[in-house]
Order: structure tokens, then C-alpha cells, then sequence
């Protein structure tokens, strides 16, 4: 139908059907500038509390391509943001079997869809160092936070040798309990084979002690006599 043969009130209609039409796509286009700009915002509020952490952050794709970059992974690996993202895992680390066992955890949570929790050993700028690695799923990709625990591992590593120091010197240290069977008359002490020694190797072989030998002053009087006055 020409519209010169509509009547007033069609025309009339139409036009206010597709005044909410209109209205209809401008409420739309409200909400999706203000989502953009809530998406926008929230996205400033994520990376603000991301770079606010002291612990390594850092995303990556399902290719294991990083997509956010902390500045706390900037000031540790001394690798800029603009540097990282987009590369690769192995891109900007060496080959090295640390890194494939990083690589291999990180496919494993892509592939379950579960968190995973590990420590590994890695060189980084010739030192050693100890990181805790957590890695969680996200709808891009991943999500791992990087603790280094280096100076926890070295406490670790320290008092366990200082226990074993003490648990060898422990060991050296032979302490004499219990009851000794003795001779009333020549002090023999019989051993746990039956065998009857003198005090002094008995000692020696049960403990640490050593002897040097003298002679009290009665023994020294009863053997050398004349040596003292009066054959006192």
C-alpha cells in the first residue's frame, strides 16, 4: 500500500512503531557503551589490583601465550610487558626440563579444568631459585600466581643439615645405663659376651672417654715405699 493511501491513523501507527523501534535501539546502545564502559572500568580495576600484588602474575592462552604481564613479573624478570605478551612460554624461557614440567602442568589444568599446586627449582639471571607455583583455569586461558619461597627452601635446607649434624653427633655419643657387673676384688667389669675387662677398656669401648694413667697417693705409697717418709 502507497503511503498516499494510507489513512491518518496507519500512518500515524507506523510512525509511532518505529519511534519505539528507534527508542528500542538507542536503549540498547545506551546499555552497551555503559557495559563497554563498565567492561572498560572493570578491566582498569583488574589490572590496578594485579599490578598492586608482590607476587609474580602473569595469564596466558590455551596456545600458552601470555596475555597479562605483572609488574612484579616485569621487576623480577626484568622481561616489559609489552616484551611478554603475545609470546610464548618458550619464546622467554630456555628449553630446559623446569620449563617443560611448567609447560606440562599448565596443559594438564587447561585439559581437567583443575587448579594445580607445585614447587620447582629454576635459574634465573645465574641464581638459583625456589618458586611455588599455583595455576587455575580461566574461561581464556590461565591464570598462575609465582611466590618465590628461595629464602623459605634455604631456612629448610639449612635446618635439616644442622639435624643432621646433630643426629650424627648423637650417634657418636654412647651413654653407659643399667646395672655393670663387677669384680669385688680385681673391679673386672664382665661385658654383655661374658668376657671379664679391665674398668678403663670396658669404658673405652662404651663411651667417648679416654684414659691417661698416675697413681693415687695410697697406690703410690704401697708400691714405692721408700719414697715417702717413715715408709708411709
Amino acid at each position: 500500500m502507497k503511503d498516499e493511501d494510507k489513512t491518518r491513523g496507519q500512518l500515524i501507527n507506523e510512525l509511532i512503531e518505529m519511534r519505539q523501534r528507534i527508542t528500542e535501539l538507542e536503549i540498547l546502545e545506551t546499555k552497551r557503551k555503559q557495559s563497554k564502559e563498565v567492561l572498560r572500568e572493570s578491566e582498569a580495576s583488574y589490572k590496578e589490583l594485579a599490578d598492586s600484588i608482590t607476587d609474580v602474575f602473569f595469564e596466558m592462552d590455551k596456545d600458552l601465550r601470555y596475555t597479562y604481564w605483572n609488574k612484579a613479573s616485569e621487576k623480577f624478570t626484568e622481561i616489559s610487558a609489552k616484551d611478554a605478551i603475545g609470546k610464548s612460554l618458550y619464546e622467554l624461557f630456555p628449553d630446559t626440563p623446569e620449563t617443560r614440567r611448567g609447560a606440562r602442568v599448565y596443559l594438564d589444568v587447561l585439559r581437567t579444568q583443575q587448579p594445580q599446586n607445585f614447587i620447582t627449582e629454576y635459574r634465573l639471571k645465574d641464581k638459583k631459585f625456589f618458586f611455588e607455583i599455583n595455576a587455575y583455569p580461566s574461561k581464556r586461558g590461565l591464570s598462575v600466581f609465582v611466590k618465590d619461597i628461595t629464602e623459605r627452601k634455604r631456612t629448610e635446607e639449612e635446618r635439616e643439615r644442622l639435624i643432621g649434624e646433630l643426629q650424627e653427633a648423637l650417634a657418636k655419643i654412647k651413654t653407659l645405663k643399667g646395672f655393670f657387673p663387677i669384680c669385688a676384688n680385681c673391679k673386672k667389669i664382665r661385658d654383655d659376651e661374658g668376657y671379664w675387662q679391665q674398668v678403663e677398656d670396658y669404658l673405652r669401648d662404651h663411651s667417648e672417654a679416654e684414659f691417661t694413667h698416675s697413681l693415687c697417693p695410697d697406690c703410690a705409697k704401697k708400691l714405692f715405699p721408700k719414697f715417702h717418709k717413715g715408709g708411709e
